[in-house]
C-alpha cells in the first residue's frame, strides 16, 4: 500500500526487556503501539500479539482503521522479523531491542523507512478517582506528548511541568477543575488542531438550555428551550459575576486559535456548567446566575440549570445555532428567527447539506455554499455535484459565482480540490468582480485550505470576516482516548504551509501553498441588527459590487 508516493508500512510494539533477555522465551500477548516515519507524517500502528516463541502471531491496525495480519514472525534474541503482505508487495520489518525500545527498518522493494516501537501501557483497574486520573495523566504525558509534533521543546517542557503540578493537586480539586487543567495543558501546543474534545467533536459535558453567539453589539441568545423563551434575542450582561468578555477571555485559555476561532469556539464553553465551574466563574453549576438585557433595555436575572447530558461522538457545529432549521438532540428550541424557512436568508436555509447551490436568475448569480468538505451521506457525491455547477457555468448564463465557505470547518480537502482549482481555467468566471469567496470565523481546516487554494489559483474577491486559523499549522494525526475518563485528545503530526514563509526543518510538508494572506478584500461583519431581520450583508455587498 502506498500513500503520497511513499511506502505505508506497519510495525509492532515490543515489551520492555533487559538486554540479556531472550525474545523467543518472552510472552508478547497484548496490545502494543508505535510509529513509522512515512513521508509527510508519521503513521500510527496498533498491534495485538497472541502466542509466543515460534507460535507468535498478531494483527495490526493502521491509523485505527485498517486491520491486517502479520506473517513470517521470527524471533532471535533481541532481533525480530515479520512481514506484511500488501497489494503493492510484501513489506519486511527488521528491528532490534535496545534500552527497552525497538528500532528498525521496514523495506518494500528498494525503499526503506525507519520505525520505532514501545509497549502500550497496561493499567490495573483504578482503586479511586485520584488513581483513575493519574492513569489518564500517564497517557497524556507518555503517549499524547510523544505523538504530537506541534509542541516545541519549550512548550512540551511546560506541559510536563503542568502535568506534574496537576498530579499533586488531584486529591484536592474537583473533576471539572481537572478537565479544565487538562484542556489548558493541551492548549500549550499553540496549535488549533491539537485539542481536548469536550463540546464540539465529542459531547462530553452538559450545556445550559440556551445557545449564544457573538455579534459586534455583544453576546446574544439566538435560541432557548421553551421554558426560557423570554431569553431569546436578549443580550447576555453577566454570567455569574463576570461580564461576557471576561468569561470569553477565561475560556479561551482552554483551546488554541486566532481571534476568529476564539469567537467561534467560546460559544460552546460559555454555555457549559462544568467549564464555568472548573474556571471558578460560577458558584453552583447546577443553578448559575445569568443576567440579560432584553427589549426596551429591560434587565433581569435568571438561574439556569443544565440540560441532561446527551453524549455524542459526532461533531456539533455552533454555526447551526444561527438557523431554526437545525436539529439538536431532539430538543425543542424557540429561535430568534422564528420558524418560517422562506423568511431566512440563503446562507441559513440548508444546515443539513454539506454542499448545495442556487441560481438567482434576476442577478445571474450562482450561489454555492460549501458547509462541509465531505460527500453527502445520502445524496449526490461531490464530483457529480460539481460537474453540474461546471455545466451551468458553461451555458453562459452566470455572471457572478459566489463560493460561501463561512461555515466550512473542515473534512477531506481532497474532495473539492480538482473542482476549485479548475475554476482558474474558466476565463468567463475567473475575473475580478465575477468570482467571490465568503469567509468567516468558522472557515477552518479544510475550509481554510479551500480558501487558500482559491486565493492562490484564481482572481476571486474575498468578502466577509477573517478565517479561523493562521496560514501555517499542524493537522492530520489521530485521536487518543484517555483510559478512564474516556476523554479524547487529538494530536497533530502533519504540517500545512500556506504562507510564503519557508520551514526547512519541517519538510516535507503535508500540504503546501504560497499566499500572502486571507484577509477579506471587502470586510463585512454580521451585526445583531442585520441577523435579526434576516439580512446577509456579505451577499448584499457582492450584489452591489462595482468593478
Amino acid at each position: 500500500m502506498r500513500a503520497h508516493g511513499r511506502i505505508v508500512v506497519f510495525l509492532a510494539m515490543i515489551p520492555v526487556l533487559s538486554a540479556g533477555s531472550s525474545l523467543a522465551q518472552t510472552q508478547l500477548k497484548g496490545q502494543w503501539e508505535g510509529f513509522v516515519s512515512t513521508s509527510r507524517r508519521p503513521t500510527l500502528i496498533l498491534i495485538e500479539f497472541e502466542g509466543d516463541g515460534a507460535a507468535l502471531q498478531g494483527t495490526i491496525t493502521l491509523q485505527s482503521t485498517q486491520r491486517l495480519v502479520l506473517e513470517t514472525v521470527r524471533l532471535n534474541g533481541p532481533q525480530i522479523h515479520f512481514e506484511v503482505p500488501l497489494e503493492t508487495g510484501r513489506v519486511a520489518f527488521d528491528g532490534k531491542l535496545e534500552d527497552g525500545r525497538i528500532d528498525g527498518r521496514a523495506i518494500q522493494g528498494g525503499n526503506a523507512v525507519s520505525f520505532w516501537l514501545r509497549p502500550l501501557p497496561l493499567h490495573p483497574p483504578p482503586k479511586n478517582r485520584v488513581e483513575a486520573w493519574q492513569q489518564d495523566l500517564d497517557a497524556l504525558e507518555w503517549r499524547f506528548l510523544e505523538y504530537d509534533r506541534s509542541f516545541t521543546p519549550e512548550t512540551k517542557a511546560q506541559a510536563q511541568q503542568q502535568i506534574t503540578r496537576l498530579r499533586a493537586a488531584l486529591s484536592s480539586i474537583s473533576d471539572p477543575e481537572v478537565i479544565v487543567s487538562i484542556s489548558r495543558i493541551v492548549a500549550l501546543a499553540g496549535n488549533a488542531h491539537t485539542r481536548l474534545y469536550l463540546l464540539r467533536h465529542r459531547t462530553e459535558l452538559r450545556r445550559y438550555p440556551i445557545r449564544v453567539d457573538w455579534f459586534p453589539e455583544g453576546l446574544y441568545v439566538v435560541k432557548a428551550a421553551p421554558e426560557h423563551r423570554e431569553l431569546v434575542s436578549c443580550r447576555v450582561v453577566r454570567i455569574g459575576n463576570q461580564k461576557p468578555d471576561k468569561v470569553r477571555a477565561e475560556v479561551s485559555r482552554l483551546f488554541t486559535g486566532n481571534e476568529s476561532w476564539t469567537q467561534y469556539m467560546s460559544t460552546y464553553f460559555i454555555t457549559s456548567p462544568e467549564i464555568l465551574s472548573g474556571l471558578h466563574l460560577i458558584r453552583d453549576m447546577e443553578g448559575a446566575d445569568w443576567r440579560f438585557e432584553c427589549a426596551q433595555g429591560r434587565r433581569f436575572l435568571r438561574v439556569l440549570k443544565p440540560l441532561p447530558l446527551h453524549k455524542k461522538d459526532q461533531t456539533t457545529e455552533a454555526w447551526k445555532d444561527l438557523t431554526p432549521l437545525a436539529r439538536e438532540d431532539g430538543q425543542e428550541w424557540v429561535h430568534a428567527l422564528g420558524s418560517d424557512p422562506g423568511a431566512l436568508p440563503l446562507y441559513l436555509r440548508h444546515p443539513d447539506r454539506n454542499y448545495w447551490f442556487e441560481y438567482l436568475e434576476d442577478s445571474r448569480l450562482l450561489y454555492f455554499q460549501y458547509n462541509r468538505s465531505q460527500n453527502q451521506s445520502n445524496g449526490e457525491p461531490f464530483k457529480e455535484f460539481s460537474a453540474t455547477i461546471l455545466q451551468t457555468l458553461a451555458q453562459g448564463l452566470v455572471r457572478t459565482l459566489v463560493i460561501d465557505l463561512r461555515f466550512n470547518t473542515g473534512g477531506d480537502n481532497s474532495i473539492a480540490r480538482e473542482f476549485l482549482r479548475s475554476l482558474a481555467n474558466r476565463p468567463e468566471i475567473n475575473q475580478k468582480g465575477r468570482l467571490f469567496v465568503i469567509t468567516g470565523h468558522a472557515t477552518f481546516s479544510a475550509g481554510l485550505t479551500h480558501a487558500a487554494e482559491l486565493k492562490q489559483f484564481t482572481q476571486a474577491t474575498f468578502v466577509g470576516e477573517p478565517v479561523g486559523d493562521r496560514l501555517d499549522y499542524w493537522s492530520e494525526g489521530a485521536n487518543l482516548s484517555l483510559p478512564n475518563s474516556k476523554l479524547t485528545v487529538r494530536y497533530a503530526n502533519g504540517f500545512h504551509k500556506y504562507s510564503t514563509k519557508d520551514y526547512p526543518e519541517l519538510k516535507p510538508y503535508f500540504q503546501e501553498l504560497s499566499i500572502s494572506g486571507l484577509a477579506p478584500d471587502i470586510p463585512i461583519q454580521l451585526s445583531w441588527r442585520d441577523y435579526r431581520v434576516g439580512r446577509d450583508p456579505a451577499l448584499e455587498a457582492i450584489l452591489s459590487y462595482k468593478k
